[in-house]
């Protein structure tokens, strides 16, 4: 099953470009046009793609039936059987008056000089076809493996408490999905990055270190570390639960200049649990 054609087929039925399938499917362009042009018959992005097209997963797969109707709207019920024509009507191919095959039936050092011709007209153009190619086939080679975290643009204290006003995206790094199953975090999408300030969660933690927080994973562990909400204020802390009380520790041996907070303030809370750290040497 070509899942990649199934897409780009109601992409075209739909008359919308790759970005405008990529902002309705949260996906990137890149991983987006490496989806149509790849022979795949799954992705991890199906379900979100049926949806951006209006289908479910099974419409899109059913290879048969054009589930589309004339005004754009998917067919409830049944749908008709493709005609012959349709595939082509919406082909790959873009040229009208040089056929796919009589290219590839040039000769290789002809076939590359076409190749550079076209090239020098996209690059005319403004398009960088190398790049775009490029950065596809990386996406879709990657994705599978990679997640990649947003980091925000916020310091969580390891000291005496940080108002965090605003919390904006400035960049992602990529963690193995492997690994970070391993940790317990099932959906990348729940975690970011963020900056630590203040030394009280030192020598675990040092100040300025990025933690990678999982905002899903709310439920105390003795033991473990967690960004919490305390007094209005934010903290990166190790929890400690006893005879139903939660407290805040900070692993500094310092325990007059960094005492235990217990989170029994109105509005208290943990934000999510911290898997990992990195800093700087």
């Amino acid at each position: 099953m070509a899942l990649g054609k199934q897409v780009r087929y109601y992409r075209k039925r739909l008359n919308l470009t790759l970005e405008e399938l990529a902002g309705r499917s949260g996906m990137k362009v890149a991983a987006l046009s490496a989806l149509e042009n790849r022979d795949s018959g799954s992705s991890k992005h199906t379900m979100e793609v049926a949806s951006a097209l209006g289908l479910t997963v099974e419409q899109l797969l059913d290879e048969t039936r054009d589930w589309i109707d004339e005004k754009g709207r998917a067919r409830e019920g049944s749908a008709p059987i493709k005609s012959d024509q349709a595939p082509q009507a919406i082909a790959s191919w873009p040229f009208s008056t040089v056929r796919e095959d009589v290219l590839r039936s040039l000769k290789k050092e002809d076939r590359a000089r076409a190749e550079g011709a076209l090239l020098a007209v996209l690059s005319h153009l403004g398009i960088n076809a190398k790049a775009e190619a490029a950065e596809a086939a990386v996406t879709s080679a990657n994705d599978d493996e990679y997640a990649y975290i947003d980091r925000i643009d916020a310091k969580l204290s390891a000291g005496r408490g940080s108002i965090i006003y605003h919390a904006e995206r400035r960049g992602r790094l990529s963690f193995r999905r492997d690994w970070l199953r391993a940790q317990g975090v099932n959906n990348p999408d729940n975690a970011v990055l963020a900056d630590v300030d203040g030394e009280s969660m030192a020598p675990t933690i040092p100040h300025g270190s990025t933690i990678l927080i999982d905002l899903s994973q709310t439920e105390p562990v003795n033991g473990k570390v967690y960004a919490v909400f305390h007094d209005k204020e934010f903290y990166v802390k190790r929890l400690w639960t006893k005879t139903g009380i939660t407290a805040a520790h900070s692993d500094n041996p310092d325990q007059g200049e960094y005492p235990p907070l217990p989170l029994v303030e109105e509005g208290d809370k943990i934000v999510g649990r911290v898997f990992w750290c990195g800093f700087g040497l």
